[in-house]
């Protein structure tokens, strides 16, 4: 079966901020499941929306090798990440209050994180956001720009409690008033390497321009990295799977020119990696599904069967302003 963990919007006419009648409210976090036939059962709600604030809603789920489920959100506050463990797929609706991860002296009001990883002794989570460092960066409008970085928590009782292990790549910087991470980091393991794929904008004053993304590596179970080096590749929000078949594959939203952040839409693309030559080979564009530029993305892919994969991803239905988006959810199935 395949389960798929998503925030449910629900609008509300009678709220008069700016923006609030078409972006909508949080209506909680649900998932629903998809049968070895392709059928999609009706969804069911893991938590509701009481006691979130509008927008700080957002959960992953992580699937373990003994299918140990894993859902990561935020209650109530951006730097606050709990974590829910549940036995399988199919008690994800009886899973317990989380436990909380130790993020609050790291990261100050925006975090995001990745897949739980499994190595034999822990089970590690990349988390990413604005640091609490209170080094800032000054571009030369004016604007001071907070720094953002990437860092790897582990667990060695399965979930239940979470300390801090390393950071991951460089420090980088924000964009200039945009609400968007300047960082973005995944982490795959391979054998028995650990390998990062991030995007950054390296100190770019504006989002407006292709983001480069880069690798680095971990050969002892994370707690040192090398430096990030350029993989050739464009995109936003990577995220690596490895197949059945050893094979690594990388999906990222991609662009459709190399100009502006604001053509990139929901174009989604894979890459393939070659573990081998340390080297990425062209990227497969999986086609544009009408996005904009604060929407349209944040794709994953899984491998549904040898040879075939399903691509889920999060769009906004319509080029237009962000107030007047229509976001939704679109599945594709791939052959690899």
């Amino acid at each position: 079966n395949v389960v798929l963990v998503y925030r449910q919007g629900r609008f509300d006419a009678a709220d008069d901020r700016p923006g609030m009648q078409t972006h909508g409210l949080d209506g909680g976090i649900w998932c629903v499941r998809r049968s070895p036939v392709g059928t999609w059962f009706e969804p069911t709600c893991l938590w509701s929306a009481d006691g979130f604030e509008p927008g700080l809603i957002d959960a992953t789920l992580s699937v373990l090798t003994d299918c140990t489920c894993l859902v990561v959100r935020r209650y109530p506050h951006a730097q606050n990440l709990f974590v829910s463990v549940a036995p399988n797929g199919t008690a994800l609706e009886a899973m317990p209050w989380p436990w909380r991860l130790p993020t609050k002296d790291v990261f100050l009001n925006d975090a995001h994180w990745g897949r739980v990883i499994e190595l034999p002794d822990r089970w590690l989570m990349v988390v990413y956001g604005i640091t609490e460092e209170t080094l800032w960066w000054q571009n030369q409008r004016g604007h001071k720009l907070p720094v953002e970085r990437a860092s790897l928590f582990a667990s060695f009782d399965k979930g239940r409690s979470w300390q801090f292990q390393s950071w991951i790549g460089p420090r980088v910087f924000m964009g200039a008033g945009s609400d968007r991470s300047a960082n973005e980091t995944s982490v795959v393991l391979a054998g028995s390497r650990l390998l990062a794929l991030m995007r950054t904008f390296g100190g770019n004053d504006t989002m407006d321009q292709p983001a480069p993304l880069f690798m680095c590596h971990s050969d002892d179970g994370g707690w040192t990295w090398s430096e990030p080096t350029a993989t050739g590749l464009y995109g936003e929000a990577p995220v690596w799977r490895q197949l059945a078949d050893g094979r690594l594959l990388a999906c990222y939203r991609g662009f459709i020119t190399r100009q502006t952040a604001y053509e990139l839409g929901g174009t989604f693309c894979l890459a393939w990696f070659d573990s081998q030559t340390m080297g990425f080979g062209p990227e497969m564009v999986m086609g544009h599904y009408h996005g904009n530029h604060y929407d349209g993305g944040y794709g994953d892919v899984i491998e549904t069967e040898p040879g075939r994969a399903l691509l889920c991803a999060f769009y906004a239905s319509q080029d237009t302003h962000p107030d007047q988006r229509f976001p939704a959810i679109m599945t594709v199935d791939v052959a690899l």
